[in-house]
């Protein structure tokens, strides 16, 4: 028997360790390169990867049987040429032909005769291929077609049943990560008791607005979650008049405008909070720059960040607070249009306009 001038490659996918020993034993004295696979997706990667020469296919493999797997690399245009032969110990009336129908080019059956084995790759090499007679190929043809799609539709199911349950426990975190944020802005509210409630206001009013300039739901999400801790960064900020409605002092106010830098620290290294981090740090930038804390301009601010600048001030101008005048609905659009371009986003201020239209339309019909 001649050893191969060069290394062969050859690629045996079994999950049996005793078996990959064995055919190791028997045809690397031989010259052979043996790469090895213990599953049918690893097989048919690893197939992708080193474009064997041969491959030995087991029949009974894990997370895809050896039939799927040989049907999948004879699908791949570059792999197609080459032999696949099945291995198995799992003999039953019509095995060999179902190999062949599934695409594999041989069959050798376990417990393999260490003599003739080595002879047999030999002869596969050189090219050596098994047929399916022409009036079984038919039946075991349309046989192995039914049992794809059985496959096929079990594993389907599988997957419906593993992402009802990734669903129902993604659901089961993002409801826990919501109490962790209620949780938060319940903190900042007790300590600025004047401001109770305006954090939900600043999500509700965001939400109006994302949903008029058409946001999509991951947007819409991180919005809700964002205008909710916006103002976190005030549970670390001393300032002994907190609970003063009467104003800041200039000392204490420029201690009050570091409360969007330390928001940001506390939750940057959230994971799970990373889509809102700079909203809650860029929620009183300026569109002309004139912001803080980073003095942004214009596209430079987070956009969702610029939505919630815009409701945090019509909160602030519509809210009843010791030291502010509330303004009616018609002042407030007046304010906004005069600084639309300068102070606010014009896209948002656009779209806070038309929730106040809505609003205004809304109670107008109610007197009627």
């Amino acid at each position: 028997m001649t050893t191969p001038k060069k290394a062969t490659k050859i690629l045996y996918v079994e999950d049996n360790e005793m078996n990959r020993l064995l055919v190791r034993r028997l045809l690397e004295p031989r010259g052979y390169q043996l790469f090895e696979a213990n599953d049918g997706i690893s097989g048919v990667k690893l197939a992708e990867e080193i474009e064997p020469d041969l491959i030995l296919m087991d029949i009974n493999l894990p997370l895809l049987d050896g039939h799927a797997a040989t049907t999948r690399i004879k699908s791949i245009d570059r792999l197609a040429g080459i032999p696949i032969i099945a291995l198995t110990s799992n003999v039953m009336e019509g095995d060999r032909q179902r190999s062949l129908v599934a695409g594999c080019d041989g069959y050798i059956k376990k417990p393999l005769d260490v003599d003739e084995f080595p002879g047999q790759i030999e002869g596969y090499l050189r090219g050596n291929r098994e047929k399916v007679e022409e009036n079984d190929e038919q039946v075991f043809y349309k046989e192995y077609s039914a049992k794809l799609v059985l496959k096929l539709q079990k594993h389907i199911e599988e997957l419906e049943e593993k992402n009802q349950k990734i669903e129902q426990q993604s659901k089961e975190m993002r409801e826990a990560y919501l109490g962790i944020i209620l949780s938060f802005v319940r903190a900042v509210e007790e300590k600025h008791s004047y401001t109770a409630g305006h954090s939900a206001r600043v999500r509700s009013f965001c939400l109006k607005i994302g949903e008029k300039l058409q946001l999509d739901l991951h947007q819409m999400e991180n919005l809700g979650q964002g205008a909710l801790l916006h103002d976190i960064g005030k549970l670390v900020v001393e300032i002994s008049s907190l609970k003063n409605v009467t104003g800041l002092s200039d000392q204490e106010w420029e201690e009050m405008k570091k409360h969007p830098e330390i928001g940001y620290k506390i939750l940057k290294p959230i994971k799970f909070l990373s889509g809102i981090v700079n909203m809650v740090h860029q929620h009183h930038e300026r569109w002309d720059g004139k912001g803080y804390p980073q003095g942004l301009k214009g596209d430079q601010i987070d956009f969702l960040a610029s939505i919630v600048a815009v409701a945090d001030s019509y909160d602030a101008m519509t809210s009843q607070r010791g030291y502010n005048k509330v303004l009616t609905v018609e002042e407030v659009i007046d304010e906004f249009r005069k600084c639309s371009g300068t102070k606010y986003n014009p896209v948002v201020v656009d779209g806070l306009i038309a929730v106040l239209a809505d609003i205004r339309q809304r109670d107008s019909s109610r007197v009627h």
